[in-house]
């Protein structure tokens, strides 16, 4: 049995992005699809291939400004810190968002 599928609309709402990103993903050639008639869906797999591996459908994503406002400090150093890699984030695009289950780990300064 085939794994599910989302459209452009479901994938942008689940990742806090853009159709116009997601879409940017598919005629990049970063993210594999299908087409039936007028609707794009991508396979889990596929998302799983480009994103590493499929979060959870609950995991709640958060801008660099919403993990700055959890942790108390400012917007740059959380951009530090995905740069040096102490904190995990997805780059969709130019988008950056941030797991939130991963800011459960990180202490207020």
């Amino acid at each position: 049995m085939p794994g599910a599928c989302f459209t452009v609309s479901e994938l942008a709402r689940r990742y806090r992005v853009s159709t116009t990103t997601i879409y940017r993903l598919i005629d990049d050639g970063k993210l594999e699809h299908t087409r039936t008639d007028e609707i794009i869906q991508v396979p889990e797999e596929a998302l799983e291939t480009y994103f590493g591996s499929l979060p959870g459908s609950d995991d709640r994503y958060l801008t660099p400004s919403e993990a700055a406002g959890r942790t108390g400090v400012r917007r740059t150093a959380i951009y530090r810190s995905i740069r040096a890699g102490k904190l995990t984030a997805l780059h969709i695009g130019r988008v950056i968002r941030i797991p939130e289950r991963v800011m459960t780990g990180v202490s207020q300064r």
